[in-house]
């Protein structure tokens, strides 16, 4: 999702001071869950940027929303491998994706947008070099709900399934990556 911070909101949209006014994701913004339960796994600064190219004639144009937060996202993640990289350290996407959600700042603002919360690049290399090597860093997971034909999530938005509690089963596959050889102390 697409977060604008106090700073951004105070100076592009508010009349108040910075202390009153709080950070937000868009509107506008992507949210979750969608009809098969997927929903955002981390928000990024998504307001004022302007990667406004040369040939399009509005270099004062600023745009906002998941589709310049995402970019931002994108670049987090490249500075980060970069300095795994310049550590010595090499690392799949598995792993960096573990790094950057579980070291996102969750911020005060709406859950369905935010994922895991706000991208945080120092926290996301300080994850890596502390997780990298342990086991199953690198180990993806398969999500599934078996009885809503194999969804990623649930999504609970008819009045219908808001009546009364509801039980579902969640499927968590675990993809091992399997040798074609085992080692002697593998066997």
């Amino acid at each position: 999702g697409a977060y604008v911070s106090p700073a951004m909101m105070a100076e592009q949209y508010s009349m108040l001071p910075v202390a009153d006014v709080s950070g937000a994701s868009y509107s506008f913004s992507s949210r979750g869950p969608t009809p098969d339960g997927f929903m955002p796994s981390l928000c990024a600064p998504g307001g004022a940027i302007a990667p406004v190219p040369r040939h399009a004639l509005q270099g004062k144009a600023q745009y906002h929303g998941t589709s310049m937060s995402s970019p931002n996202a994108c670049g987090v993640a490249a500075c980060v491998l970069s300095a795994l990289k310049q550590a010595g350290l090499s690392v799949g996407p598995i792993e960096l994706r573990r790094a950057l959600e579980n070291s996102a700042r969750p911020i005060e603002s709406e859950p369905f947008a935010q994922g895991a919360g706000l991208i945080n690049a120092p926290a996301a290399l300080a994850y890596a070099l502390e997780h990298h090597g342990k086991p199953a860093q690198d180990l993806p997971f398969a999500l599934s709900v078996p009885s809503r034909g194999g969804a990623r999530g649930i999504y609970l938005r008819d009045a219908a399934e808001l009546q009364g509690p509801l039980t579902f089963g969640v499927l968590v596959q675990p993809l091992f990556e399997h040798a074609a050889t085992r080692t002697a102390a593998e066997v």
